[in-house]
């Protein structure tokens, strides 16, 4: 489940600019729904008003960039009223989980994107850890100890980004002869 603070910050993200579409990105294990992090904020462009941007920045958001996504399974649901977000999100996240099982397919993070009248639920099957900010990522020690492998533990908070590291280490849940091919996170860990 979601907490309070999370809506705080998207409503905070839409308020400071309510002309751009705002995203959300749940970092949580999809399987069990434990949540282990969450991103919100709002796309823009090169042309956005420095003074967007500077109210953006100052209210402490970070700047990310995100690759494209070649591959990825999507679904969509209308806004049509204040309602319409917690019935997409009873409607459809049950339904991606059933398709990502069903297909053994390595689908993570989890993004929601608003725009005027639509919400994109988007996971991508590629490029997965491009989407999880840099607090997210497993940190590893670098001393020469025989547990050299596992990563350091530990809680992160930042502005707008809230992360369990252990439990994201452990984040996917993918088909062993799968995950290598459909899943970076091997690659990260390396």
């Amino acid at each position: 489940m979601l907490s309070y603070q999370h809506y705080v910050e998207n409503f905070e993200a839409q308020n400071l600019a309510p002309q751009l579409d705002s995203f959300s990105i749940y970092h949580e294990d999809f399987y069990t729904r434990k949540q282990v992090g969450s991103s919100v904020g709002v796309m823009i462009s090169d042309k956005m008003e420095e003074n967007l941007y500077k109210k953006l920045i100052h209210a402490g958001f970070k700047v990310a960039v995100f690759p494209n996504i070649d591959y990825a399974v999507v679904s969509s649901f209308p806004l049509k009223n204040q309602y319409s977000l917690a019935v997409a999100v009873y409607r459809i996240y049950p339904r991606l989980k059933q398709y990502i099982k069903a297909n053994r397919l390595c689908a993570h993070p989890i993004m929601e994107l608003y725009t005027k009248d639509t919400v994109y639920f988007i996971a991508p099957l590629s490029k997965q850890f491009d989407f999880y900010a840099e607090e997210a990522l497993p940190v590893y020690d670098g001393s020469s100890s025989e547990f050299e492998d596992e990563p350091v533990i530990d809680e992160y908070e930042c502005s707008k980004c809230h992360y369990h590291q252990n439990a994201l280490i452990k984040q996917c849940c993918c088909d062993p002869l799968l995950h290598s091919s459909s899943c970076d996170r091997r690659k990260r860990a390396l």
